[in-house]
């Protein structure tokens, strides 16, 4: 399940307590204190034998004395009967519990499960403290505090991280979307909560607490459909030690994966990683203010040197380049007087007049190689903190992409300045170190939002030898070998376009080559990993990666390890090393990873390179006895080449393809050439350029969940171009997708529609789809007539518009209607 009747948990008309009580400290008590307080509009309806009212408010003895189902129920009551009353509720018709109740056994837990599958009725919990939704007030928690409404979603495993949270966020008047303690997650997960904060338009930033996740696959496609469209921002606690086993022991016992694969997994779903929730609260406000600053380097401004130097010393410790000095800012250092501005960190000086302060931030701003700036102030007897501010806040308004960050230093003497930059939106922070930081968050959450749009297919390589490697794996399968011999082990990698040394080689290499270490295995959670890091080095400085792996990604991966700086320089007694042989290599065994079922290990170390080559040296494969990798089993869905066709159409040849990300620009031409007329009918509106944050998502989508299919063709140029487009976008439970189509218009009547809905239609089934559906105008004669050839039918539904008409194709006769 995912979003299914999420909505009778965030967002409920109506909600009974089970168990609600007086008795103070009880967890009865406080659910019910806190949904009195919240301030809720809904019917809220208090259940317990032992009560007849409790403040004034009637009280039930059974759920089924209640006035109507309720969309949502608090479970407060003992363990050994929440599985009675979620098969009470929901054959009522309750959709959505929360499991507040301490103490459920594995038993009972799985109880609750059963009894809740028959109903798709949605339970959060066991050993959750509740959720919140502010902008409804709804406090369906046990939390000591309530929240205020705002744009910021805090999801977690950790009742104790909510209601720190909160206190966080009360004591720096943030207000907050969404609060949900996830607790032990038997039905509502990351992955689900995920889908719903994505869609919700009051959310503007999500932010997770993560010890383990239970669905890989699910949680990175709903990370992935979330990321493209808000910052998500992740504390993962558990990387080792202490912190690891109490994870894996709050995750019943269960995987929970390498830390490093966990951190490679949040990068490709293009998340944000931090270290602590102090971080967490910092990212938010960094992205939400600053994320369309789009600067690689920093110059900082300051009035005192020791914060200059101890920014610079931070950014040098987070990879952080600081802006060198252009043409116009030597310009302004001789206009003004100024010979500061030609050093980075500019020290304007402790005594410096609040001119000074407005003249050279100025003058930064009208620098773009400048990049971003940090403004850093400490307190001086010379000139008020909020004179400054003041003097500084029309310069800031001048531009329009942000380029300043800011931070203040002190407490009272700053307060005041501190506001008015807060006023104007600028992101301020409480030490030098922690602006520098919070820049270099935004660098890497850029990366990770590239690293988002890559979607490679299961192979890139060309033409390996994959049917004869197949043979060799099941060979040693069927002969109960666990490991290649030598023979077969350079066999395998021959298939895949690797070169192995000779023993010979290997002398005579060491000298004038570096070693890499590369190991690709099953992770238990993740599945089929790839790890990449120097040859002699222990496993904790190696980087991880999942496949499938492109060029882009195989070189993001290798940026997080040592070997990275090989390339760059070189030294008297080692040859600087061809990097691009190293990504051919990681590329391979992505490949190997998609087509070899049986590869359960394969290590290479060393391998060897050098300034023109990459050749394993030593390398040992293990075979399994059954299945476990396979493009199947990978947590990031590849491209799905194996949908693509060719054939003749109206006199030329055509490729009907899925839409890759680097399509856009051709997508944009096709978009252009189209009608306002035929535009309208798609859009329901008339826009003939679309901005590129749109055309970004119609190009860069998640197969697990949509498909878009192009009918490509070649121009008199020679150059491809698109012909229509038809396109699926499926509810996160893959119960039903919406398709929608779009021919160009001098193109239109030549059948093209047929063969872009008929290959969506396929798809679908493929997909085990239960209806297909689309919403078209009423005036849109030519598409209904199409949908109604190609088997479609007329529904209706509460949310349709009354100028449009749903037209559904059931794919499974039995399936019921939406």
């Amino acid at each position: 399940m995912t979003v299914r009747h999420l909505g009778h948990l965030f967002t409920p008309d109506s909600v009974v307590v089970i168990g609600a009580s007086l008795r103070p400290g009880s967890v009865g008590a406080t659910a019910w204190r806190n949904l009195r307080a919240g301030g809720f509009k809904g019917a809220l309806w208090p259940v317990n034998p032992k009560h007849s009212e409790l403040d004034g408010v009637p009280v039930f003895r059974d759920v089924r004395d209640l006035p109507a189902a309720p969309q949502l129920a608090v479970l407060c009551a003992p363990p050994r009967t929440v599985a009675p009353l979620v098969a009470q509720l929901g054959a009522m018709g309750t959709r959505a519990a929360i499991i507040m109740t301490p103490g459920l056994s594995a038993e009972q837990r799985q109880q609750a499960l059963d009894a809740a599958r028959p109903h798709v009725m949605r339970l959060l919990g066991p050993r959750s403290i509740g959720l919140l939704n502010p902008h409804i007030g709804l406090n369906a928690s046990l939390a000591h505090i309530g929240a205020k409404p705002g744009e910021l979603a805090f999801v977690s495993q950790s009742g104790a991280l909510v209601t720190a949270f909160l206190d966080w966020a009360r004591g720096r008047n943030i207000g907050v979307s969404n609060l949900v303690s996830l607790g032990e997650h038997c039905d509502v997960d990351f992955g689900d909560v995920l889908d719903w904060l994505a869609s919700d338009w009051k959310t503007r930033a999500i932010l997770l607490y993560i010890e383990s996740i239970s669905a890989p696959r699910k949680f990175l496609s709903a990370a992935r459909a979330a990321a493209r469209n808000k910052p998500v921002i992740v504390v993962k606690a558990g990387r080792a030690g202490a912190g690891l086993a109490a994870a894996m022991g709050r995750a019943g016992g269960g995987p929970v994966g390498d830390d490093r694969v966990y951190d490679a997994a949040i990068r490709r779903a293009g998340m944000l990683r931090v270290d602590s929730l102090q971080d967490l609260l910092t990212a938010a406000q960094t992205l939400a203010r600053f994320r369309r600053n789009r600067s690689g380097t920093l110059t900082i401004m300051t009035n005192g040197g020791g914060a200059g130097v101890a920014s610079a010393d931070a950014a040098a410790m987070a990879g952080v380049a600081l802006s060198s000095t252009g043409p116009s800012l030597d310009a302004a250092a001789e206009r003004l007087h100024a010979p500061w501005l030609r050093e980075n960190p500019i020290d304007i000086g402790g005594d410096a007049p609040v001119e000074r302060y407005a003249d050279t931030l100025s003058a930064l701003l009208a620098e773009p190689q400048a990049g971003a700036i940090l403004f850093l102030h400490a307190p001086s007897a010379s000139v008020a903190a909020e004179d400054i501010a003041r003097a500084c806040l029309p310069v800031l308004k001048t531009g329009g992409v942000p380029r300043v960050m800011a931070c203040w230093m002190g407490e009272a003497a700053t307060a005041p300045a501190r506001e008015l930059f807060d006023q104007a939106g600028v992101p301020c922070y409480i030490t030098p170190e922690s602006g520098v930081r919070a820049f270099g968050m935004l660098q890497t959450y850029r990366r990770n939002q590239e690293a988002l749009m890559e979607v490679p297919a299961a192979g890139e390589n060309a033409s390996p030898d994959t049917e004869g490697a197949r043979r060799l794996l099941e060979g040693a399968r069927a002969a109960g070998q666990a490991w290649l011999d030598d023979a077969q082990t350079r066999q395998l990698l021959q298939a895949y376009g690797v070169s192995l040394t000779s023993g010979a080689d290997n002398a005579t290499l060491s000298a004038r080559t570096r070693q890499v270490r590369i190991l690709s295995c099953i992770d238990p959670l993740f599945g089929p990993v790839i790890l990449c890091g120097h040859g002699g080095g222990g496993d904790d400085e190696m980087a991880a990666g999942l496949p499938p792996l492109n060029r882009v990604l195989a070189r993001e991966m290798v940026q997080h390890t040592r070997v990275a700086r090989w390339g760059e320089y070189g030294d008297p007694y080692r040859a600087q090393v061809r990097l691009e042989a190293l990504y051919d290599v990681l590329i391979a065994i992505s490949q190997m990873l998609a087509e070899q079922p049986l590869l359960a290990e394969l290590e290479i170390d060393p391998l060897w390179m050098n300034d023109q080559e990459a050749r394993a040296g030593t390398a040992r494969v293990r075979v399994a006895g059954e299945p476990v990798a396979g493009a199947a089993r990978f947590s990031i869905v590849p491209y799905p080449s194996g949908w693509t066709r060719r054939f003749e159409w109206d006199g030329r040849p055509i490729t009907l393809r899925p839409i890759r990300p680097e399509d856009e620009p051709q997508h944009a031409a096709f978009v252009h050439r189209a009608s306002m007329e035929d535009l309208r009918m798609r859009f329901f509106s008339v826009r003939k350029d679309l901005p590129h944050s749109e055309l970004a998502r119609m190009t860069q989508i998640d197969y697990d969940r949509e498909m878009a299919f192009i009918a490509e063709g070649i121009d008199a140029n020679g150059e491809p171009e698109t012909l229509g487009v038809g396109r699926t976008i499926a509810d996160p439970d893959h119960v039903q997708a919406e398709f929608a189509l779009l021919v160009r218009s001098d193109l239109k009547g030549k059948g093209m529609g047929r063969i872009l809905l008929g290959e969506l239609i396929t798809h679908a089934r493929a997909r085990g789809y239960e209806r297909l559906y689309g919403i078209i105008l009423r005036e849109n004669q030519g598409m209904l007539g199409l949908s109604r050839a190609m088997g479609f039918v007329p529904e209706t539904h509460p949310d349709d518009e009354p100028d449009t008409r749903r037209m559904v194709l059931h794919l499974r006769p039995e399936a019921p209607a939406a």
